[in-house]
């Protein structure tokens, strides 16, 4: 059996949707067409048991997914996963360009200038349009860092670091 920590999170059930036991997902991915290839998931109730279910039928509505599971055929079946994560194994995540990183594998990165300096840890990132922004939390407070070429020179996953160019001014 696959532990929590192996899993990864890409989706939050809202809320039931109609009599048939179908559920609104927010997905908490870039790619909600993603859904349509899994065939079954994991789900983190809301009193933190896990349990696996198999996905009958799948499709996106107004920027959420749908989701009918085997064996869910009431609205009142559906209710017992409300507020449940859609949880994956970490080994079926959409494979990424070069460069490009989950997240959750960021999160809590030690953000290290090029001289050696530790300014904090990766508590966030946002984006903003032209770019991402990392959240640097540290004793001082909190610092926002543009997620650029110029600025982000290493990323070590396994390590949790993050090495930087702190430009002046940042």
């Amino acid at each position: 059996m696959i532990r929590q920590e192996e899993m990864v999170t890409i989706g939050k059930i809202l809320k039931v949707r109609g009599a048939k036991g179908e559920l609104t997902i927010l997905p908490l991915t870039d790619d909600i067409d993603r859904f349509s290839l899994l065939q079954e998931v994991s789900i983190k109730k809301a009193d933190g048991t896990i349990i696996k279910k198999n996905i009958k039928k799948v499709m996106s509505y107004k920027g959420k997914v749908v989701i009918k599971f085997d064996g869910v055929e009431s609205g009142k079946e559906a209710g017992e996963l409300l507020k449940g994560l859609i949880m994956i194994p970490q080994s079926e995540r959409i494979k990424l360009p070069e460069d490009h990183y989950f997240i959750s594998d960021l999160i809590g990165a030690d953000v290290i200038t090029l001289k050696g300096e530790n300014i904090g840890k990766l508590e966030n990132l946002f984006s903003t349009g032209s770019n991402d922004v990392f959240v640097i939390r540290s004793e001082e407070g909190e610092k926002l860092i543009p997620a650029i070429k110029n600025v982000i020179k290493k990323v070590d996953i396994e390590g949790k670091k993050i090495i930087i160019n702190l430009l002046e001014g940042l």
